[in-house]
């Protein structure tokens, strides 16, 4: 039996709107950077790329069940933990010395922030932590699901201060907190 893909209409707007908004937001700060035009569009153009492929990876998941996600976000974690390792030791160096931040890979010319992906595998994690956590719980099993969710945060919290990037730590931070509000323990 195949799957039936929902599309939720009511997030498609805003997400499109956001979208235009980060666009417009990055012409804007180049532009008042003092960029070139042809630096401002390639800028463009390199973002909308990423947000095509952020639609089309979005419109893969999609057909994902979650049973497989579930199965899949351990996995996932731990790679994302590995990526924070290796973002300690082959981090663009250029960046670095502009942002004193250990957070950008550079391969051949193109920049590529691994927070953004890491986000998903703690998500994945956090929120798979989360479904396992009992709906009438007792104090003492809260305390051991909030334990569990620590223990996932922890080498990403460290491995962010290694990198020196505090701003990510506190958007991992505003995560971690949302998921535990949202388990209801």
């Amino acid at each position: 039996m195949k799957k039936k893909v929902e599309i939720n209409y009511a997030i498609l707007l805003p997400v499109f709107l956001l979208c235009i908004l980060g666009l417009l937001s990055l012409y804007v700060a180049l532009k008042l950077d003092n960029k070139s035009i042809s630096y401002i569009q390639n800028a463009l153009i390199k973002q909308t790329i990423w947000l095509f492929l952020g639609l089309a990876i979005a419109l893969i998941c999609s057909f994902l069940s979650p049973k497989f996600l579930w199965k899949l976000a351990p996995y996932a974690y731990v790679a994302c933990v590995i990526i924070l390792i290796l973002l300690l030791k082959y981090y663009d160096q250029n960046l670095f010395v502009q942002t004193g931040a250990k957070n950008w890979f550079n391969f051949g010319g193109i920049t590529f922030q691994p927070t953004e992906i890491v986000k998903i595998g703690f998500i994945l994690i956090l929120a798979k932590i989360a479904t396992q956590r009992a709906e009438y719980s007792t104090i003492k099993q809260d305390m051991l699901f909030l334990f569990k969710m620590f223990l996932a945060f922890l080498p990403i919290a460290i491995l962010l201060l290694l990198q020196n990037d505090f701003g990510t730590l506190l958007v991992f931070i505003s995560i971690f907190i949302f998921i535990f509000l949202l388990s209801g323990a």
